[in-house]
Formats: C-alpha cells, structure tokens, sequence
C-alpha cells in the first residue's frame, strides 16, 4: 500500500438544503396540487368531462397535502426540532466531586438501578467497575466515529493523570487534543488522533511535526485506529512523538484501573457512536445519496451548518 494513499475516511465539502431528499419529495408533492388544481380547466372543453375532472382534482388535492405535510415533518426533524438524541453524557465536576452523573439521563437500565442513588465520585467508579462487560473492544474502536476517538483519547490522558483540553469543532490546525502542566497549565505536548481505515503516512507525521515546530512544543503524541507505514515509524524515531495505533490504544485501556476503563467506556458507547459528527457543528449526520452517481455520503440536517461528508468508496 502506497504511503502518499488518502488517509481520511471522509471528505468535507459545502452543501445546501436542497440536497435533502425530503425536500426533493415535497417538489413532487406540489406538483401533484398544482396538477390536481389545473386538472379541471384543461378538460373543461368537453362538459361530459366535468365530473371525473372534479373528482380527479379532489384526490389529487388531497394526496398531494398528505404527502406534502409528511415531508415537511420529515424536514423538520432533520433540523432537530424534535430531535431524540440523548443529551451529552456529563463529565465529573472536579471542584465539588459531588452530582457528578444524570444516571437519570442515560440508557443503560443497569446502571440506572445500580446506581440511581450515588453522589460522589468514588461511588460511581465503584459502580461503574461493577457492571460488567465495561470493556473497549476492537469492534467498538473500529465502529465508533471520529469525535467519540478523540472523546476517549482526551478521556485516556484525563486516567493516567495528564490535563488536557480537546481543540473544539472547526478548523483545528492539525491538533486535537491539547496537554498541559498539571500545576503551571502551561502546553506542554500537541495530539492528533486520526479514526481511519488505512495506515498512517509520513506524510501526515511531518505535518504534524511542523505544527509542533511552529508552536515550540517538543512533545507529541500521534494516536490511530488503524496503523502506521513503515516510514512514519522511523520519522517519529527520531523526534520525540509517540505513535500510538488502534491495538496498543486498546493495550493502554486494559492496562488501567477497573473503573477507569469503564468510564472510558461510557464516553465511548454513549446514545448514538457510530453516526458521524459534523466537523463544524457538532450535530449527528444523515446518510444520503448522489442523485447522480449514487454514492452514498453524510449531510448534517442542520440548515445553517451546510455540511456534508463525503464517504470514501
């Protein structure tokens, strides 16, 4: 395999809101009105005509509303005007360590019962390492989308006891995760994380390092699902940036604390992981298809957003 291969799952490109199929849907919809509406005057010229154009326009009237209406309910819940995502699953909050989990608000009936009453911390860690099957497993890392990788990535060096922040949405410049001094908070390594389906290239390793370079940082680390080529192994020998592929990331997970690796493990299950997230807005996708070519891609239902996501055939 060639090292200079594309190495992104998915292409971003500018969309607009009549790419929704549902909207698409609802043309045909007034169109069928329009015909049902127009239907009386293009036979009025033979009276006999009259009583099946009346009854003709009715039912075509009436079909064409019923369809009508349901595209725009469709429309509207691509929008997320009733959208039935789960809310965020929330992160301890570590000046009052008390509070820390809605368990009221997530979907494992278990932990629901188990742990309905917990208030501190160390009870929910206690909880959660006594629920069993609390384990990243392969199938999990190669299923769950780009922005829940870098979530558990983040949450990894939140365990081991490193302080970090993720960069957000948008344009990120090539880092996903920034590390800091624990006590003077100063940056002190840059992350990037990559969820793909082919190794690592050189290439993006130099890019990577010159990011690094431009910001004074001496430290990075470069974290995969997958692997890395031959070749970006070797770059990353000689500067101290630490790979870190799909199996030894799992490695790491086992390698920590009962409790640890199943709060990770939450972050990474959470409501729906396997949809991608819009780079820009952050909001679950919705699969669609090329009219033209009938490739299949991603677009964020979010009209303001725009944003598609093209998948790699």
């Amino acid at each position: 395999m060639e090292e200079n291969q594309q190495q992104e799952e998915y292409f971003f490109e500018e969309a607009s809101f009549f790419d929704s199929e549902w909207f698409e849907y609802s043309l045909y919809s007034i169109a069928i009105i329009l015909f049902g509406i127009l239907i009386v005057p293009v036979l009025s010229f033979n009276p006999s005509l009259d009583e099946i154009s009346y009854s003709l326009q009715k039912s075509c009237i009436a079909v064409g509303i019923i369809f009508l209406f349901i595209c725009v309910v469709k429309l509207l819940f691509e929008f997320e005007f009733f959208s039935s995502e789960p809310p965020p699953l929330p992160i301890f909050d570590e000046k009052t360590e008390s509070n820390v989990i809605d368990f009221n608000s997530t979907k494992n009936v278990v932990t629901i019962n188990a742990a309905r009453n917990v208030h501190t911390k160390d009870q929910v860690f206690k909880v959660l390492s006594s629920i069993p099957n609390k384990v990243i497993t392969p199938e999990i890392l190669n299923d769950i989308e780009w922005k829940r990788f870098e979530d558990i990535c983040s949450a990894y060096f939140t365990e081991i006891g490193l302080k970090n922040s993720l960069t957000g949405l948008g344009a990120d410049g090539g880092i996903d995760i920034k590390i800091f001094d624990n006590q003077s908070s100063k940056l002190v390594a840059l992350v990037q994380c990559k969820k793909v389906n082919n190794p690592v290239s050189v290439k993006l390793l130099r890019e990577f390092y010159g990011v690094m370079s431009s910001q004074n940082i001496t430290k990075g680390y470069f974290i995969t699902s997958h692997t890395f080529h031959d070749g970006a192994i070797k770059f990353a020998e000689k500067l101290n940036i630490e790979l870190i592929n799909g199996k030894e990331l799992l490695s790491r997970f086992k390698q920590l604390p009962t409790e640890s690796h199943a709060r990770i493990f939450e972050i990474a299950t959470y409501g729906d992981y396997k949809t991608p997230s819009c780079v820009k807005c952050g909001a679950k996708m919705l699969k669609r298809t090329n009219k033209k070519n009938d490739h299949p891609f991603w677009a964020c239902p979010k009209f303001k957003c725009r944003t598609t996501l093209k998948i790699k055939m």
